[in-house]
């Protein structure tokens, strides 16, 4: 994943999307955005992605929820404390910009 990719990713997410990080950074070869209940961090080399996202106590982890991770094919995800974690390797580009969408709309 290239930074032009990267610089694509971030400018649809802040101008279509209306979402904008509030960090982040580029080190070798890891890519963080840290949003406000958010947290990613895609590895540039193969669009690894991974997900901390806060669950606050005045939302629901339901099954929905869960089906949406069993249907990307996530099925190493826990909870620990008010956290979700997770990693994923998304299909293409559009992929990873439609899950962190996904995952900014549900959870932001």
């Amino acid at each position: 994943m290239t930074n032009d990719l990267i610089s694509k990713l971030l400018h649809n997410l802040k101008h279509q999307h209306k979402y904008e990080p509030k960090y982040q950074d580029k080190k070798d070869n890891r890519f963080e955005m840290q949003f406000s209940e958010c947290w990613f961090t895609i590895n540039t080399d193969n669009a690894h992605l991974e997900a901390t996202i806060r669950i606050d106590y005045d939302l629901t982890f339901s099954m929905d929820n869960v089906h949406y991770l069993l249907n990307k094919g996530i099925h190493n995800w826990y909870i620990y404390k008010h956290f979700l974690k997770f990693s994923y390797t998304p299909l293409n580009e559009e992929d990873l910009q439609q899950t962190l969408i996904d995952l900014l709309e549900t959870y932001e």
